[in-house]
């Protein structure tokens, strides 16, 4: 049942999510009845709709990814080419940039080569404030095994 109200991903995850709820695929207790089939509908609409007055999770989500990708790249245009793959902004909070190494070294270097780093940053509008830098070091993941 589509309204015309739907955007295309509207209707697209929507009809994903239908053939579930009407197979009975869900648990128990996320089992749709047939007479509440609007009210996945009114979720999505929820999660994927443009409030002004308020932003949605998924809205803010997008927001800081989106942040995130362009406070990389402005970055990354500052640093030589071995270290710039191998950092990544993850949060502006007042005067300090929050940056994600990919290994110890990448860190290391960071550090040292931060006096020269931040005045160049300081022309850029997203880092104007910006006076220190909050490095952290990835995980990768796996676990190191000793014999």
């Amino acid at each position: 049942m589509f309204t015309t109200k739907m955007t295309l991903e509207q209707r697209s995850l929507y009809s994903v999510l239908q053939p579930l709820c009407s197979e009975g695929a869900l648990a128990p207790q996320f089992r749709c009845a047939q007479r509440k089939v609007a009210l996945p509908t009114q979720k999505i609409e929820n999660i994927l709709s443009e409030d002004r007055t308020r932003y949605s999770p998924l809205q803010k989500l997008l927001h800081l990814s989106a942040n995130q990708k362009a406070w990389t790249a402005e970055f990354r245009a500052v640093l030589d080419e071995p270290l710039k793959y191998n950092v990544e902004v993850t949060k502006i909070q007042g005067p300090v940039a929050h940056i994600l190494c990919r290994s110890a070294s990448a860190a290391t270097r960071m550090r040292f080569k931060a006096p020269e780093i931040l005045p160049l940053l300081n022309q850029l509008a997203s880092f104007s404030q910006v006076s220190s830098f909050n490095l952290r070091v990835a995980d990768d993941g796996g676990g190191s095994k000793q014999d």
